[in-house]
């Protein structure tokens, strides 16, 4: 099942990066038919910054409508175990264009 909510974790103290890999989950040739996207998250550190690129590729049955993400910088006893964190620190609408989210 797709997810229209993700729950994106920043772990701070230096810069980091994420690709998101997204496919139909059924195919196993997805990625030699390229019928896959990403998503590029990168943290800046200094600026207190996540940016979120705009999502590349396309596969059938992708989400195409507004997705949530919930950023979580991760502290003590908030954004850690594996249940989702209740309050999120940001949350971001996307729509598959770029987005810069300001801490």
């Amino acid at each position: 099942l797709p997810w229209y909510v993700l729950e994106i974790r920043v772990y701070r103290g230096m810069d980091g990066k994420f690709v998101l890999y997204e496919d139909n989950g059924l195919d196993r040739f997805s990625i030699q038919n390229k019928k896959y996207s990403t998503i590029v998250f990168q943290w800046q550190e200094n600026t207190k910054t996540l940016s979120i690129s705009q999502r590349t590729g396309s596969f059938p049955g992708m989400i195409t409508t507004i997705r949530q993400f919930n950023i979580v910088l991760v502290a003590n006893n908030h954004g850690v175990g594996v249940n989702d964190t209740a309050v999120p620190d940001k949350v971001v609408f996307y729509t598959g264009s770029a987005v810069q989210v300001n801490f």
